[in-house]
């Protein structure tokens, strides 16, 4: 099973979008709520995604507050996500980039 998780600006969004996976028949202790961190690296541990993919996320970490990670079988991945971007939600999970993911370095980034 492929961990899923969104990320939210708003933990009610999160608890919203949590307690409609759990009206669709995922579990309650298929889903885990958590602070986003300062160190998002920390945040991906929990989905697979590699550490040196959190730079990928950094221009969505500030303002983020809460991250809702799902380890289901009982909805396919895609399904999750629609839930998850329906409540606002930032999809995380391996080979998924986010949609800034591919714009061009800004001028301070360049080498």
């Amino acid at each position: 099973m492929l961990p899923v998780a969104g990320v939210f600006s708003k933990r009610e969004e999160a608890l919203r979008a949590q307690n409609d996976l759990w009206a669709r028949g995922v579990a309650p202790e298929e889903t885990y709520l958590e602070p986003v961190n300062e160190s998002f690296w920390t945040n991906l541990v929990d989905v697979d995604v590699p550490a040196e993919q959190a730079p990928l996320y950094e221009p969505y970490v500030p303002g983020s507050s809460s991250m809702l990670i799902v380890r289901t079988s009982r909805l396919s991945p895609d399904e999750i996500d629609r839930i998850l971007e329906s409540h606002r939600g930032l999809i995380v999970r391996m080979d998924v980039a986010p949609p800034l993911a591919d714009l061009p370095m800004s001028e301070t980034e360049e080498r």
